[in-house]
């Protein structure tokens, strides 16, 4: 583990997650139905691990983020539909072939039902941290908005990813996170 921030879990979750892709293609291509080899994926581990953990998180949220809403409310649709896309999207650094071959898996629908719960709960689990890391990169505090509600909870930035203004409150509802939001204590 490499610490309690949100892009240190997403880098150790990032890392896992490589390694379920990892177990899927060494299935895969013992069947002769991919032509990735196993030795892919001690590369990507290299690259990932000589990857900045908050560049790593900001690239991940950059790209991702106009698909959490789709994801958070129809994840099943959104898995057997979007998903290659996604793929494409999400690891656009990667070689064309490699990025091709994982959104294959998906669009011949190679995976096993198992398969698919556990990618997409790394998906969820990246997608989660992501949201905390935003909620903190917007600097949370207790403030009085002068308009009779007292002292509230505001952010003092806001976090915008292309034409998509997030909003960490509401995306922790539509993802049920567990522990809520963290906010400094309230001023007494």
């Amino acid at each position: 583990m490499s610490g309690d921030k949100p892009e240190d879990k997403f880098y150790d979750n990032t890392i896992a997650m490589i390694g379920c892709f990892r177990d899927i293609y060494v299935r895969l291509y013992k069947a002769k139905l991919t032509t990735i080899p196993d030795g892919v994926f001690g590369l990507a581990i290299g690259y990932i691990e000589a990857c900045n953990h908050q560049t790593m998180i900001k690239v991940f949220i950059d790209r991702s983020a106009q698909y959490w809403q789709d994801l958070g409310t129809n994840t099943e649709l959104f898995i057997k539909e979007s998903f290659p896309k996604y793929i494409r999207v999400i690891f656009a650094d990667l070689p064309e072939n490699v990025i091709g071959s994982m959104a294959s898996v998906f669009e011949k629908k190679l995976l096993h039902p198992d398969e698919i719960e556990e990618l997409t709960t790394f998906i969820m689990a990246q997608i989660k941290v992501s949201i905390r890391y935003v909620h903190y990169q917007m600097g949370p505090i207790w403030k009085d908005l002068n308009n009779g509600k007292g002292i509230q909870k505001v952010y003092t930035r806001s976090y915008k990813v292309e034409d998509i203004m997030i909003n960490p409150k509401s995306l922790a509802k539509i993802f049920r996170l567990k522990t809520p939001l963290e906010w400094p204590s309230a001023p007494v």
